[in-house]
């Protein structure tokens, strides 16, 4: 393989890699929010073995327990409002970043393919 096989090989293999990158980041929001759910449901559970002598030992039994549930849902439901802005602002500009370098790649391939060309006499 000469130079100009090795850069335009190296130049398709980096921009291929890119393109796994962002669907990355989007699993990343999914998996904490299905953490979150489990979080609650472990919380929902816990609030169920203690109050296994009620009738209905599914609800919350008094209102600190609901409180208590509100609370964490809420704070859950805010933190992965800001994950997901995060990572929202990050895959935007992850997204302008690789716009930039598509367009470098294509600066320097024209510029490669101009001077590997027979000069024209």
């Amino acid at each position: 393989m000469n130079l100009k096989e090795r850069q335009v090989f190296k130049l398709t293999w980096s921009r291929s890699i890119s393109q796994f990158r962002f669907p990355f980041y989007c699993a990343q929001a999914e998996v904490l929010k299905r953490q979150a759910t489990r979080d609650v449901e472990s919380t929902l559970s816990g609030m169920r073995l203690r109050s296994q002598g009620s009738a209905d030992s599914s609800l919350p039994t008094n209102q600190q327990e609901w409180m208590a549930l509100l609370a964490h849902r809420d704070s859950t439901i805010q933190e992965l409002e800001e994950t997901n802005a995060i990572l929202t602002a990050k895959a935007d500009s992850l997204q302008k970043l690789l716009q930039l370098r598509d367009a470098k790649i294509e600066l320097l391939t024209k510029a490669l393919r101009a001077a590997a060309a027979p000069p024209s006499t």
